[in-house]
């Protein structure tokens, strides 16, 4: 999801959000075209059992990145940065992003509905993994600013209160010693939350002249799996995790303390399969220091642009003659070097997003890490209490679902996409779980409902009009009992709308085109329930609910009206044959 739909959402984006001749990489009819195809996937992709994993494993989990949250603001963004009139979205990528959406929203309309006793205490789980997300999220934006602070920064930040340190994935060897708590935690962060950890700053601290930066530092490297590695696959690794810093002298602490590492890491592994005492070809860390400097000099030589001659196999092993505490490395160790780097670059990504993409490198590295119990990698199952991850979910994300897909309906006069379907599932389940987003949502299907009465309002948005009054009284006839004041007031306003105008139909006759045009100018205002008019109608409609609800309390109770036949009783005070009629009377008014 990260490195496939999201990274290429965001790459396509762009030129249909930047005005014509932005000099973008791919056009908008390109980028349109991408996105079509992305969105074709997410709607298949997203069933309901998928949805709620990914809330569940993702969304829910402060460990890890927000996937449904990022689908939807990428969504979102779309419309709100939607060109002007003259370059609308295009229509199939409206269609199919709001198609996603609905999916989205489906998903937690399917949940069951019915309170339990542990909603309240799930819905405070669900908001208190988002508070902790924002705690790493202010961290990380803090050490993004003053790299150099960054064991000040953890110790100030919240993360102290609930962070929770599994062991190291690699126990210390013999000299070397356990690194501090907080350089545990820090290198836990670094690791585990690698996609929010920004890269030129986490290389900046490490490459400080400080004993703590250096401790750290050491402390990170320990978490990598390496030692039956040659030095360049282990340096390939390592930099998918890891952006050297700027300057020279702080790559110069960062290679000497890797060399440090890879040595011991590379000698016990050839002592604990029998290889020698020695530790395989290296004799020292200083070798494995030099050679990776060797290492990172040639990667640059084979693969900048701006070189025109190139390094070959027989200079770089000249270059590396003697550096082996005055040996020579073996010349098959440093061809097959030369030839990876070669053939692969050495890349590192600029931040630790998932949406940079994902290498093989990469992908063994975070397995390591979950083999090692350092990194969970399980996904969660809903077991329990789905109302509290509904209102978890429309706490979080409502607000920003409902203004894209009425931006959505807004630019789609025949209804014919998804939006209003998004808008009436996303209305009710506000309505059944009583959320106040349910006003908002009921306006604006009230909104482009009102639509039906203004004159000059033909075809296709009398559709969509017509679509929004069926929602509306849809939802309305099986939810009333949790329809706020104001929902109803809006009920109550069309109701009396569509009266009038039955009203004007059958007293007048047949009026000609320009009478017709102005009895068909609404007689009441039409725009979102504001004005005196409004107002007054729900004075007026206040009077029936009152005496409903004086029902309900046990009060009066309206006599229902006779079935169509039955006599009506005699007025009081009245007496048979003193003039008083029945209804069997033909002449009875």
């Amino acid at each position: 999801l990260s490195s496939v739909y999201l990274r290429n959402m965001a790459k396509a984006a762009g030129p249909l959000q930047a005005a014509e001749g932005a000099g973008l990489p791919m056009s908008a009819e390109e980028a349109a075209e991408q996105l079509i195809v992305l969105f074709e996937g997410l709607a298949d992709l997203l069933q309901p059992d998928t949805v709620h994993t990914i809330w569940l494993s993702f969304d829910t989990d402060w460990r890890r990145p927000a996937l449904l949250e990022q689908i939807i603001l990428n969504i979102a963004d779309l419309f709100r940065d939607a060109p002007s009139n003259e370059r609308q979205l295009p229509a199939l990528v409206v269609h199919l992003s709001t198609a996603v959406l609905t999916r989205i929203v489906a998903a937690f309309d399917a949940l069951e509905a019915v309170p339990s006793d542990g909603d309240a205490k799930e819905l405070e789980r669900v908001r208190r993994q988002r508070r902790r997300r924002e705690a790493v999220i202010e961290f990380m934006a803090k050490l993004e600013e003053s790299p150099k602070k960054a064991r000040a920064a953890l110790d100030k930040s919240m993360m102290s209160e609930f962070l929770q340190v599994p062991p190291p994935p690699f126990e210390a060897t013999d000299g070397q010693s356990e690194p501090e708590e907080w350089a545990q935690s820090l290198t836990w962060i670094f690791r585990c939350l690698n996609h929010l950890v920004p890269y030129p700053a986490m290389g900046e601290f490490f490459g400080q002249p400080k004993d703590e930066s250096k401790h750290a530092f050491a402390a990170f490297l320990n978490t990598f799996d390496m030692g039956g590695l040659d030095l360049d696959e282990a340096m390939r690794k390592f930099l998918q995790a890891f952006r050297l810093p700027g300057e020279a002298q702080q790559i110069d602490r960062v290679l000497e303390t890797f060399g440090e590492t890879y040595y011991r890491k590379h000698v016990d592994h050839c002592r604990a399969a029998g290889i020698g005492e020695t530790g395989g070809y290296l004799r020292s860390a200083a070798a494995a220091y030099t050679l990776a400097f060797s290492i990172i000099m040639l990667n640059v030589d084979q693969h900048n642009p701006k070189l025109k001659r190139r390094m070959n196999l027989n200079e770089f092993i000249f270059n590396n003659r003697g550096i082996n505490d005055g040996e020579n490395i073996p010349e098959e160790v440093l061809t097959r070097i030369f030839n990876n780097i070669r053939r692969r670059e050495i890349l590192t990504p600029s931040s630790g997003s998932l949406s940079e993409g994902m290498t093989m490198a990469r992908w063994e590295d975070l397995m390591h890490l979950v083999r090692k119990g350092y990194r969970d990698n399980g996904l969660a199952v809903l077991r329990g209490c789905p109302c509290g991850h509904v209102q978890g979910f429309l706490d979080r994300m409502g607000t920003r679902v409902r203004t894209a897909l009425e931006s959505a309906l807004a630019s789609d006069p025949s209804a014919q996409t998804h939006a209003l379907q998004g808008l009436e599932q996303l209305w009710h389940i506000t309505l059944q779980h009583k959320f106040s987003e349910a006003d908002s949502l009921a306006e604006g299907l009230f909104f482009f409902g009102t639509e039906v009465f203004h004159h000059a309002q033909y075809g296709p948005v009398q559709h969509r009009a017509a679509s929004c009054l069926r929602a509306l009284f849809r939802n309305a006839a099986g939810s009333v009992a949790n329809m706020s004041p104001r929902q109803l007031h809006m009920m109550v306003y069309l109701t009396v709308q569509f009266a009038l105008y039955g009203l004007v139909d059958r007293a007048l006759p047949p009026p000609s085109q320009s009478v017709a045009r102005l009895l068909r100018t609404p007689s009441l205002l039409v725009d979102p329930p504001t004005g005196a008019v409004y107002n007054f109608l729900r004075k007026l409609s206040t009077a029936p609910f009152k005496m409903l609800a004086l029902s309900e309390e046990g009060g009066a109770v309206l006599e229902p009206a006779p079935p169509a036949g039955a006599p009506v009783p005699a007025a009081s005070g009245a007496a048979a044959g003193t003039g008083g009629s029945s209804a069997s009377d033909p002449d009875s008014p």
